[in-house]
């Protein structure tokens, strides 16, 4: 007889643990909801441990005592575990750029609560499509990364952090879109400037620009900028 998927509920509210827990309940799987979150080097330890099949989690899990890390921190050391898990947050355009946009590349299905209409068949979709990409390798068409030539358009500060503005003529020629300058290599920083050309792997596919991620980040050589115009009219 197999046995029912154990979810593992993250949120450091106990309310958003119940309210949670009791979605994954009605969808036939037993929750698991961690009251005490565990350090972001033991996750995978955690997970075995407490045979977790998948994961559910709020973003911003350090509001309150409970985790000095992020959800999709979390979500990202799932999906390394092969685990798949799903990010539930209504700051899913607040910290797009930012907290989001580090980790995007690892995050197989973020929903935003605020625009949930059948709350329990969109987290049932979305726990069988990370389980899909983290676990079996299985990568949707919208995540599909390529390698992506782009336009810088400036370097500004917002709030505290530094952030790259780009253009990417594949995507959308007339749109920016940002990212923290850290997650750029350091010894790449000192090249990052208005009107140079960067390289990354790009989901070009995705349909939104919070769904865009940047992975894998190179300085175009010589070759490339004479053939930078192939990138950009590629379809």
């Amino acid at each position: 007889m197999q046995s029912m998927q154990r979810v593992a509920v993250f949120d450091d509210y106990p309310i958003g643990r119940e309210r949670w827990s009791d979605r994954i309940r009605a969808l036939g799987m037993e929750p698991f909801p961690v009251a005490n979150a565990p350090a972001l080097d033991k996750v995978k330890l955690f997970l075995i441990t407490n045979r977790i099949s998948e994961v559910v989690s709020d973003h911003r899990l350090y509001e309150r005592p409970y985790a000095n890390y992020t959800g999709a921190e979390l979500v990202k050391e799932c999906y390394l575990a092969k685990v798949g898990a799903v990010l539930l947050t209504n700051w899913t355009r607040q910290d797009a750029d930012t907290s989001l946009r580090i980790h995007r590349r690892w995050l197989p299905y973020v929903i935003d609560t605020g625009q949930m209409n059948a709350p329990n068949d969109e987290i049932r979709v979305a726990l069988i499509q990370a389980d899909k990409e983290a676990r079996q390798g299985i990568i949707p068409e919208k995540r599909e990364p390529f390698r992506t030539i782009m336009t810088i358009a400036r370097v500004e500060v917002q709030a505290t952090r530094q952030m790259v503005r780009v253009k990417i003529g594949q995507w959308n020629p007339d749109a920016e879109i940002s990212f923290p300058l850290d997650m750029i290599p350091d010894h790449m920083r000192s090249e990052i400037k208005p009107d140079k050309l960067l390289i990354a792997q790009v989901n070009l596919d995705a349909e939104r620009v919070e769904d865009l991620y940047f992975d894998k980040f190179e300085l175009p050589d010589i070759d490339a900028l004479r053939k930078s115009q192939a990138f950009f009219d590629h379809p």
